[in-house]
């Protein structure tokens, strides 16, 4: 048996085969502190392996791709690629997992100056997002509200601003320009509201802003941007994916 990685969504893709992979471990990283199937969940994966060396560092050599990945900043939208991991047995793949929207949590590399060999460790999760924490998600365009779906927040939130709305199945599509804020919105469970915003804390670092407005109201805006004030920042493309991956309907991770 062996496996295969294959990643995809960055500057070059990354491929490592049987004669690298010695060991795999999936999981599924569900919240903790739930009473039920919780909705926020995700997937992680760690990998053990070989390096093998290319003279000059150059050439298909998958680990130094792994260790160009892992060094990527939040601040770039590539740091979240898609991952595939091949379980192979005779030739043939016999099982399969697809990772939408993975990041590096580890890498290291382990070199050895007597036996020349090294080794390295990958471990890699996906992205949790405001659809998958099971949130209702807003944004706005020049002239109305967007949002994916008719639910009972909208009906809420519509009654009390009187503003009009638009359904997009993608909020990008109804955008044409980066949007001042985006809200999630729960009626009656802000700790759902609370429990999102303290696992993306480190990801919104240097691109948002993100504040309770009322109890029921949970705001992002660009960075130096207030619910008073819109300035134009830096890091349009970051701000705007985190609308996209947050209403989406890409599929959680799988296995086949």
């Amino acid at each position: 048996m062996g496996f295969r990685l294959a990643v995809s969504g960055g500057a070059e893709n990354i491929n490592l085969d049987e004669k690298t992979i010695q060991k795999v471990t999936f999981s599924s990283d569900s919240a903790t502190d739930s009473n039920a199937r919780a909705t926020d969940f995700g997937i992680a994966v760690k990998i053990t392996g070989k390096m093998l060396y290319k003279v000059g560092a150059d050439g298909e050599d998958g680990t130094l791709g792994l260790s160009k990945w892992s060094q990527v900043p939040s601040e770039q939208a590539d740091c979240y690629r898609n991952a595939q991991i091949d379980v192979v047995s005779a030739g043939q793949v016999v099982r399969k997992y697809t990772i939408p929207n993975a990041f590096v949590m580890e890498y290291e590399e382990h070199m050895d100056d007597e036996t020349g060999v090294g080794t390295f460790y990958l471990h890699i999760k996906q992205k949790k997002e405001a659809k998958r924490a099971g949130l209702y998600v807003q944004t706005y365009n020049s002239t109305d509200l967007i949002t994916t779906k008719h639910t009972k927040e909208l009906d809420y939130y519509v009654k009390q601003a009187r503003i009009s709305y638009k359904i997009s199945p993608n909020i990008l599509d109804a955008l044409e320009e980066e949007p001042q804020k985006v809200m999630l919105i729960s009626l009656d469970q802000r700790d759902k509201l609370e429990r999102f915003q303290k696992k993306n804390l480190n990801w919104e670092k240097g691109k948002c802003n993100s504040f309770f407005s009322s109890s029921q109201y949970l705001e992002y805006s660009p960075k130096n941007t207030s619910k008073a004030t819109t300035k134009e920042t830096g890091g349009k493309a970051s701000f705007t994916d985190f609308i996209y991956t947050g209403s989406s309907d890409k599929k959680r991770g799988k296995y086949e």
